[in-house]
């Protein structure tokens, strides 16, 4: 009985360590993302908070089906985008860029914000982005 109950709180304890390290791992992305620019410009700003969504990754690891293959839609100089159906039923791009310039993070942030306030025929509407990856998604 007790070798049972070490294994049970054995294993709890590895999902909790993974959990937290999970965590952890997305805060520093979110962090060196230019998550906290972002706070900061929609602070400033009163319209953006209605706005710039941010996604989770999970949501959007869900809405691309894990960013499969068959859900490319194109290839480009600066990523890939695929095709992706959030929960709420919306069909929406996601671009995952290639790399992180972390010297562009600050343009990249202004133009979330700028891209955000745009309402344009010519122009796809951003909807958000997900600061908690290893590189910045853009969801339109």
């Amino acid at each position: 009985m007790g070798l049972l109950f070490l294994a049970k709180f054995i294993y709890e304890m590895h999902k909790l360590i993974k959990k937290t390290i999970a965590k952890r791992q997305k805060e520093k992305f979110f962090k060196h993302n230019g998550g906290l620019l972002l706070k900061q410009q929609e602070a400033t700003k009163d319209g953006l908070v209605d706005k710039t969504i941010l996604f989770t990754s999970k949501e959007l690891e869900t809405a691309t089906d894990h960013f499969n293959e068959n859900r490319i839609l194109g290839r480009g100089g600066q990523g890939t985008v695929y095709k992706g159906m959030l929960a709420d039923g919306r069909i929406v791009a996601v671009k995952k860029a290639k790399i992180v310039d972390e010297s562009q993070l600050e343009v990249f942030i202004n133009e979330v914000v700028i891209l955000a306030q745009v309402n344009h025929r010519n122009v796809v509407q951003l909807l958000g982005c997900c600061l908690e990856t290893e590189v910045p998604l853009l969801v339109s």
